[in-house]
């Protein structure tokens, strides 16, 4: 039996583990607990986790992990979010901490970039049409500009239609994790109609890029709800139901 463990062959992969998890804080002391009283029961518990089903988006949820703690101080552990289902068009996730605020958000983005406020009445005040009180995945366009087939319509013709469409919170956090992801804004030559926010004026909030020469950020202003304009544009958002 003795001769048989020296011959055993350890995989590679043992080694890795081994090197990842010192990585994270194992070190011999630690590891030395695993042969003292209840170490069979700590042993049992490191397998348990090992086994638990990591989620097809692992990775797109830890860059949502990291911008949180990077811009907000935030140490969040999303893992376990749930996620609609996915739908047919070109989309990515979206993943809102609702406790983070607009204002929070714009003051964020102020340490990296311009924000202009174009707004008239009670700028901070937003009535949503969804509502959540803890974080909440979404699936949502993340190309530049809005998709041609929902540009110059109004936010009442979205309601009539059945578009849901961002919150100002979900296109200000889509915007700024574009930003950080790709050095550069969303809609340089359209703007996002928030349909799914009002302000206290009734008025729809607007998102677009600042293009200004020279100036790097974006501008929030409003419209009326039943505004056209061919460089107004939504972008459907996917949440749970």
């Amino acid at each position: 039996m003795a001769e048989e463990k020296s011959n055993r062959v350890i995989p590679k992969e043992f080694f890795l583990g081994i090197e990842i998890l010192e990585k994270n804080g194992m070190d011999l002391k630690a590891f030395r607990r695993l042969t003292k009283r209840g170490g069979d029961d700590k042993a049992r518990r490191i397998i348990e986790i090992l086994n638990e089903p990591v989620s097809s988006y692992y990775e797109k949820i830890k860059s949502w992990e990291d911008f949180y703690l990077k811009y907000f101080n935030l140490p969040i552990d999303l893992q376990n979010i749930k996620i609609p289902e996915k739908p047919k068009e070109e989309v990515d996730l979206l993943i809102v901490v609702p406790a983070i605020s607009v204002d929070r958000v714009i003051k964020a983005m102020r340490k990296h970039f311009n924000v202009i406020m174009v707004v008239t009445g009670a700028e901070g005040k937003l009535h949503n049409m969804v509502s959540y009180h803890g974080p909440y995945a979404a699936w949502a366009t993340m190309n530049r500009n809005p998709y041609r087939k929902l540009r110059g319509k109004s936010a009442v013709w979205a309601e009539e239609n059945k578009i849901s469409g961002e919150t100002l919170l979900e296109r200000l956090l889509q915007g700024f994790k574009y930003w950080d992801e790709k050095n550069e804004h969303l809609d340089h030559n359209y703007l996002t109609i928030c349909s799914s926010s009002r302000f206290a004026n009734g008025s729809v909030p607007l998102v677009t890029a600042n293009l200004e020469k020279g100036v790097d950020g974006i501008v929030i202003t409003q419209g009326g709800i039943k505004t056209i304009h061919p460089n107004l544009g939504h972008r459907e958002i996917t949440r749970l139901k």
